[in-house]
């Protein structure tokens, strides 16, 4: 396989191993389906697993060229917070480093690189995190 193209499928959900999840207004989403409003559960660890499963699997991609993962909130989730009169803040984005640093190493640990094309728009990712990343030998 030579092009990859999985843009727009969320894989930047921040999502917990007991079935709990983050929705695009951030809000804590029970395995039922229980909006939790902005009560983050306790105990409770999430990660960006759709992006982690796509790092895990990038460097036994030898033949891959172009990669396309815009718009998959990979860096960052939300409109996060309230101001001090209570009013959502729709202007500040929670910033999730593991989904960039997860596809920047995979991207790293691919000795065969031939990637030549990686679209990765529209994710909320740092510009300082892209520049660091390029210096590292990655793409991203």
């Amino acid at each position: 396989m030579t092009d990859l193209n999985l843009s727009s499928n969320n894989l930047g959900q921040m999502t917990s191993v007991e079935g709990w999840w983050i929705d695009e207004a951030g809000d804590y989403i029970s395995p039922k389906g229980v909006d939790h409003g902005k009560r983050k559960p306790a105990g409770i660890e999430f990660k960006p697993s759709g992006v982690m499963a796509i790092a895990d699997a990038i460097p036994t991609m030898g033949a891959l060229m172009n990669l396309d993962i815009s718009h998959n909130r990979i860096g960052g989730f939300c409109p996060d917070g309230y101001d001090s009169s209570g009013a959502a803040n729709s202007t500040k984005i929670t910033a999730t480093p593991g989904g960039p640093i997860a596809i920047a190493e995979a991207l790293r640990r691919r000795s065969n690189m031939v990637l030549t094309s990686l679209r990765a728009t529209g994710n909320h990712i740092p510009s300082e995190q892209l520049r660091d990343a390029m210096r590292g030998g990655a793409l991203l």
